[in-house]
């Protein structure tokens, strides 16, 4: 009974150490956030091609060739860059490896970059839409003008739905849609029409089943029927259109280089939402 005693305390001893020994160690999960934090790879440099231009836009779009992915950035002075990003990764200090291809677009200022079924579509100061093919590297010019009878037409925003349908901010005609499996062009929403003449349609985003438009002050909620469900009027607290929109957690987001504050919005109702920032 003494050993057994004996025995039963050493086991107890041996367990506490242990534990103690455990606790002075850092957790698996601290290790395993610091294992998990991210790594910044060196800036990319965008090489010679944008040194020849007057500057970039904040447009991109990406897409997956033969398995490697490719970074497209239009650029101003009809170019639009393209990027090697596998190539980057393994070796972000040589800009010869990823500046892979420099593309003719024909659009002095680009305005607006998606990707749809491996294609890059690109809009801007002119009446046609950009289509580039990354396998070939070649691209084609599909005519708007044609459709609306305006020569001069100017695309200011562009995005994209889950079917492959792009919807186009025309400066005066309002909204156009081009749909990528038919190729057939129409008008979406038509402002004239709607009573809206003098005004300015410069930007728009889609999300879950409607495009939020942003046309001089009146945010415009449409469904895909081209039927304005929901109208915000901001002409007081802005002067000018701002230039971008973007949805995210359940908020419009509108807002643009000409202004300090920004405009936010609920996706229901468009009713104001505080995110402690200026709301102009």
């Amino acid at each position: 009974m003494h050993k057994l005693k004996i025995f039963t305390k050493k086991i107890i001893t041996f367990v506490m150490a242990v534990c103690m020994l455990v606790t002075a160690l850092p957790s698996v999960a601290s290790a395993t956030e610091a294992t998990d934090m991210l790594e910044l790879l060196e800036p990319m440099s965008l090489g010679d091609a944008i040194m020849d231009s007057p500057g970039a836009v904040d447009y991109s779009a990406r897409s997956t060739v033969n398995g490697k992915d490719y970074l497209y950035i239009p650029i101003r002075g009809y170019k639009m860059l393209v990027y090697d990003l596998d190539a980057y990764k393994v070796d972000p200090t040589n800009d010869d490896a990823v500046n892979v291809d420099v593309a003719d677009t024909g659009i002095n200022v680009p305005r607006g970059i998606v990707e749809v079924g491996g294609y890059i579509y690109v809009i801007g100061d002119v009446a046609y839409i950009y289509k580039y093919n990354p396998v070939t590297k070649t691209g084609q010019n599909i005519d708007l003008a044609a459709f609306t009878g305006e020569q001069y037409l100017t695309i200011w925003g562009l995005t994209k739905d889950e079917d492959g349908n792009l919807y186009m901010a025309a400066q005066s005609h309002g909204i156009l849609k081009y749909s990528t499996t038919t190729g057939e062009i129409s008008t979406f929403w038509n402002k004239v029409e709607a009573g809206i003449s003098n005004s300015l349609n410069r930007t728009l985003v889609y999300d879950n089943g409607y495009i939020y438009s942003g046309d001089e002050g009146v945010l415009r909620k449409i469904d895909l029927s081209g039927n304005v469900v929901k109208e915000a009027d901001v002409s007081a607290q802005h002067a000018s259109t701002p230039m971008y929109l973007s949805v995210a957690d359940g908020i419009v987001f509108w807002g643009g280089t000409k202004h300090n504050g920004l405009i936010a919005r609920d996706i229901e109702n468009l009713e104001p939402v505080d995110i402690g920032v200026n709301d102009y």
